[in-house]
């Protein structure tokens, strides 16, 4: 079989990346508290008692190393560099 210039040999050579995954063992108090998170959701709509959904996310933060300028008339705007100040979590409730 010929090989192509992207399934080349130096390809197949990357020790560092490791093909992984992991089957969770659930537990049976395990599945029986997600049977009890997907029985909130099968209730009909009660306005008196709503359903909230909570989610988190990470957002990185962009701090600027100086503020842009301002362009003249006929020019692109310019700034400089951008540094990554820090990551935060964000909390989502529907």
């Amino acid at each position: 079989m010929k090989r192509c210039a992207r399934h080349s040999k130096k390809n197949d050579l990357k020790p560092w990346q490791v093909k992984e995954w992991c089957i969770p063992e659930a537990s049976a108090a395990f599945v029986a508290s997600m049977e009890e998170v997907l029985d909130v959701y099968e209730q009909p709509y009660n306005p008196l008692e709503p359903v909230l959904c909570f989610g988190e996310s990470s957002k990185q933060l962009i701090g600027e190393v100086r503020l842009p300028t301002l362009p003249q008339p006929g020019q692109v705007a310019r700034q400089d560099s951008s540094t990554s100040a820090m990551v935060r979590p964000i909390f989502h409730v529907l």
